[in-house]
């Protein structure tokens, strides 16, 4: 269409440099924006498919959900490359959502698999633990497709099958629920 337009933005980010990362999910593509607005020629070079959601990392590194491809992806800016990040045992299901903590634990709403992975890196060597597994009990999920980190410690999902917003630890417990019971309504 033109430069810096997007066919279908769903997720974005804005990294500690201030630039501004926009996942367009029916483009197959992640759009960079200077905090002043213009459009920076940077690309990640992988083939994407439908791309939905974004975060960076505390050392700057852009983690984006690579959902169709079934991947989440480390991309580093500064040196154009990319790494898949860890996965849990039996892989990504058309994961959906990425959120970092502010100790730069990676959680990941992995949607096909009604479950929460997060993925730490300290003591180097990374650890993938899943939470939760498909029903409607507290700390079970049916569709989880956004989640964002409280702090630390509390991770705010978007439990969208079952039609409510569940806060959680890193062990799964659910520590507060609210029901959201018109979210499937006719508009």
């Amino acid at each position: 269409i033109g430069e810096g337009w997007l066919m279908e933005p769903r997720g974005l980010a804005v990294g500690p440099d201030g630039v501004l990362a926009v996942a367009d999910a029916a483009g197959n593509d992640v759009s960079f924006y200077s905090p002043d607005g213009t459009v920076l020629e940077q690309r990640i070079p992988e083939v994407l498919n439908q791309p939905e959601s974004l975060a960076w990392t505390p050392e700057g590194l852009l983690v984006v959900a690579d959902t169709w491809n079934h991947r989440v992806l480390l991309y580093n800016p500064s040196s154009g490359a990319t790494r898949p990040l860890p996965e849990p045992e039996d892989g990504w299901y058309g994961p959906r959502s990425v959120s970092v903590a502010p100790d730069g634990t990676v959680a990941v709403a992995d949607t096909g698999h009604k479950r929460v992975a997060l993925v730490s890196f300290s003591g180097g060597a990374p650890t993938v633990v899943t939470i939760g597994s498909e029903g409607s009990a507290p700390g079970e999920f049916i569709e989880p497709v956004g989640l964002t980190w409280l702090d630390d410690r509390r991770l705010l999902i978007c439990d969208t099958g079952n039609h409510r917003l569940q806060v959680v630890d890193r062990t799964g417990r659910t520590l507060e629920a609210v029901a959201l019971p018109d979210a499937w309504s006719d508009f």
